[in-house]
């Protein structure tokens, strides 16, 4: 993006559309890309936050022509957080891809009421010191 005579590498963000860029280091971008969505998959980021790799699924999804994201994070702080960073980044609606937020204990599978083509569990996030 160039402004005047100087260039910005990094554009800020502004008006109603999307944000364009969110940095990942290579060990969190792996194993999104790793799962490989297909066209209608129904897909599982089972401890989403903060949401890197749901935006990649998202992307993934979304240049496959489509699916279906569930996000899940249990911690409610974690979630909202996740929730600020969907809204940010996702222009849903606009797109052939449903997201659903959640916050599920992962591991309690009676709790959950779909099924899932495919999974992604990064615990802890690969990217975060807990």
């Amino acid at each position: 993006v160039v402004e005047g005579d100087e260039e910005k590498i990094f554009p800020a963000p502004g008006g109603d559309r999307p944000l364009s860029y969110y940095p990942l280091d290579g060990a969190s971008i792996l194993p999104a890309l790793a799962l490989l969505p297909c066209r209608g998959d129904r897909v599982l980021d089972a401890c989403a936050a903060p949401g890197g790799k749901t935006l990649l699924l998202a992307d993934q999804l979304y240049r496959v022509g489509g699916g279906t994201l569930t996000a899940n994070e249990k911690a409610s702080s974690r979630r909202q957080r996740l929730r600020r960073l969907v809204d940010d980044y996702l222009p849903l609606g606009k797109n052939n891809i449903s997201l659903n937020l959640q916050g599920l204990d992962a591991i309690d599978k009676r709790k959950w009421q779909s099924t899932f083509d495919k999974i992604l569990i990064d615990a802890p996030c690969s990217s975060e010191r807990h």
